[in-house]
C-alpha cells in the first residue's frame, strides 16, 4: 500500500546522528509514549506526506506520556516529526531507541545508587 511504501522511504533515510543531542527529556517522554497511542492509518491516501495518512487522539498521547495537557504536546510533535524521532506507524528509528534506553539506564542506576548510599 501507499503508507507501507512512503514508511519505508521515510526509515531509509541516513539521518544526522548530532540530531540525537536535542533529544530532551520532554522529547524522550513523548517518544516514548507515541508507540501506544491508538492510530488510525490511512494506506489509501496517496500523498507526498506520510503523516497526513495518521490519524490519533492527542488527548490519549498526552495522558499517556504524563504531560499536563495537550498543548504541550502540539508543540513538541512537529519537533519529533523533523528530527525523525518518531515514525508514523509508531516505532522510532534505532539511534534514538537506543539513547532513550541508555538515558533510562543511567537514571535507574542514578536511583539505585542513591538509595545505596542512605
Amino acid at each position: 500500500m501507499f503508507f507501507e511504501k512512503l514508511l519505508k522511504e521515510l526509515k531509509e533515510q541516513n539521518l544526522d546522528i548530532e540530531r540525537l543531542h536535542l533529544l530532551s527529556d520532554d522529547l524522550m517522554l513523548a517518544a516514548i509514549s507515541w508507540q501506544y497511542v491508538d492510530k488510525e492509518i490511512n494506506n489509501k491516501l496517496e500523498t507526498n506526506d506520510i503523516w497526513d495518512c495518521v490519524k490519533f487522539d492527542l488527548l490519549q498521547w498526552s495522558e499517556l506520556s504524563g504531560f499536563i495537557n495537550d498543548k504541550q504536546l502540539r508543540k513538541i510533535f512537529p519537533r519529533l516529526k523533523a528530527l525523525k524521532f518518531i515514525y508514523p506507524d509508531g516505532s522510532m528509528p534505532d539511534d534514538v531507541r537506543a539513547l532513550v534506553r541508555n538515558k533510562i539506564r543511567g537514571k535507574l542506576k542514578a536511583k539505585k545508587k542513591e538509595k545505596e548510599s542512605e
